[in-house]
């Protein structure tokens, strides 16, 4: 049994594009809240008058 290609290449090239770059937008999301949280707590500590 053989495996025939996709009648729509196109779409095939773009979910091998989405599936390799999941990891690279997971990175970037985990960074982003990183930063947030650090930033959130910097400003914090920066200001323990006002707690």
């Amino acid at each position: 049994m053989s495996i025939s290609p996709s009648p729509n290449s196109a779409l095939s090239h773009c979910d091998g594009i989405a599936a390799a770059a999941t990891d690279l937008w997971l990175l970037i999301g985990r960074v982003g809240l990183g930063w947030l949280f650090l930033y959130s707590g910097w400003s914090k500590l920066g200001n323990l008058t006002g707690f």
